[in-house]
């Protein structure tokens, strides 16, 4: 649930459809979110993954193709 969240914010910012290259640049901020720290919460990793993707939305770009 959380990675649909998380997958329909980057569409929404980025303006494209909500599909394919939104969830993997979801799953790539994730992975790392969770990698770094494996007993966080989906909630609160949800919450982490969206502060990085904000603070680096110019550099998760080129992720899209």
């Amino acid at each position: 649930m959380a990675l649909l969240k998380f997958k329909k914010h980057i569409a929404e910012t980025y303006g494209i459809p909500n599909g394919v290259p939104p969830m993997k640049v979801a799953s790539k901020i994730m992975r790392k979110i969770k990698e770094s720290n494996p007993n966080m919460s989906p909630e609160e990793a949800l919450k982490h993954a969206m502060k990085e993707f904000d603070s680096n939305s110019a550099k998760y770009k080129k992720d899209l193709q």
